[in-house]
């Protein structure tokens, strides 16, 4: 959800400078300011209070594809191999 809100917010912003309308300076620093978090390991939390306990699916990788948040290949490796062994097959 965190990622979705920060990518709108920066969708947002483009639109408008598109539009030739000025963006509301505001969803920039609330889209800068909005926390993905990270357990111990370096793994992207699944959600605030996420403990590593087994989930219906792997969230965490949408933020790779298609929100494109985390970018870094090692992160979204670290991050895939993690949650394949928390999602029931």
């Amino acid at each position: 959800t965190n990622a979705a809100a920060k990518a709108v917010l920066n969708y947002a912003t483009d639109a408008a400078a598109l539009l030739g309308i000025k963006p509301n300076a505001d969803w920039k620093v609330v889209a800068q300011n909005i926390p993905i978090l990270k357990l111990d390991n370096g793994v992207t939390r699944e959600h605030a209070t996420y403990n590593g306990e087994g989930i219906k699916q792997g969230d965490v990788n949408l933020l790779a594809y298609p929100l494109k948040e985390v970018s870094d290949p090692k992160q979204i490796k670290k991050d895939l191999e993690y949650y394949e062994t928390r999602v029931p097959t």
